[in-house]
């Protein structure tokens, strides 16, 4: 999981008939300063690999980014951030969708692209390239391999994003990626609910995959499909890097399976740490007030629909579904 350091076993619950804002409950707090305050930080990359064990790499890189550019000095931690990534995306389409989108389990299965796809990458992604949402309706049609099924239960279900909530990209603007460190340092309730010039975003793989018009879930899934593609032909290539803000401050960031990740440092002179945040993709996309909740809101309490949705953003997160009145 990606939340910061908080019950991390703890689920979302959504709450069926509530009002914007409330019908997205993330139970989760901050236990970062914590952590920040037992752990040398030379040693804080490795331990929160162990504590962020689905996606530590990406936090062990951004952790050894945010201290270095910071000018603390911490042990090499090599990361292999596509292999890695690509290794998470292959977890989360044999794992979960599956039990996300009522079909069994697929531990067992074949997580070959032709198994998976039933037609080698190459093509599958040429479609994809060509027209994306009309490749997956043909493709979820034809019941070609065993995640052809699952799209099809995922188009049956698809939900708009909300015109309303951008995507996550502070990554490409260095000034407002410093403006927004800066704010996370300052004001630590960000980290759990974090919003850009007063707006919600969302971020996830498809933030990177260069789509142009209206998204839905079902074309979520498919960037997740088809960066696990390119990530095995060597066609798509992660970024990460840091910046420095001067007075011992920095922020690191790292494109992983689930968006966009971020730490921001600051350090106190004496080869320790001042300040430590950690803002994830997961604080961005179920925010109270943000893509996810809009879209369950709009569903209402139909189960399938729920669960269709929260696959397409982040389908390892645990969560409940309560009545209105709960």
């Amino acid at each position: 999981m990606n939340a910061p350091l908080a019950a991390l076993g703890a689920p979302l619950r959504v709450v069926a008939g509530a009002e914007l804002g409330r019908g997205l409950f993330n139970p989760r707090t901050d236990l970062l300063p914590a952590l920040v305050a037992a752990v040398p930080a030379a040693e804080l990359p490795r331990t929160l690999a162990l504590v962020f064990n689905l996606c530590g790499h990406a936090h062990t890189l951004a952790a050894t980014l945010a201290l270095r550019a910071a000018r603390i000095a911490v042990p090499d931690a090599p990361v292999d951030l596509d292999g890695e990534t690509r290794t998470e995306h292959a977890r989360r389409l044999q794992l979960d969708w599956p039990l996300h989108l009522g079909a069994r389990p697929m531990a067992g299965a074949a997580l070959t692209p032709e198994a998976a796809l039933g037609l080698p990458a190459a093509e599958w992604l040429a479609q994809w390239e060509q027209r994306p949402g009309a490749w997956l309706a043909r493709w979820a049609q034809r019941r070609r391999g065993w995640l052809a099924p699952l799209m099809a239960t995922a188009l049956a279900l698809r939900q708009p994003l909300p015109a309303d909530v951008p995507t996550l990209n502070l990554h490409h603007d260095a000034d407002a990626l410093a403006t927004f460190a800066a704010q996370v340092l300052q004001t630590p309730a960000l980290v759990l609910r974090p919003t850009w010039q007063g707006r919600c975003a969302h971020t996830g793989c498809w933030s990177r995959a260069g789509l142009h018009g209206p998204l839905d879930t079902a074309l979520l899934l498919g960037c997740r499909i088809a960066e696990w593609l390119r990530l095995g032909s060597g066609q798509a290539q992660l970024v990460h890097g840091a910046l420095a803000l001067g007075s011992g401050r920095a922020v690191a960031w790292v494109e992983m399976a689930r968006g966009l990740l971020l730490h921001v440092a600051e350090a106190d002179g004496d080869g320790g740490l001042r300040r430590y945040r950690v803002v994830a993709p997961t604080e961005w996309n179920f925010h109270p007030e943000g893509a996810v909740a809009r879209m369950l809101h709009a569903v209402g309490s139909h189960p399938a629909a729920v669960a269709a949705t929260m696959a397409a953003f982040d389908p390892c997160v645990p969560y409940v579904i309560e009545a209105g009145h709960a």
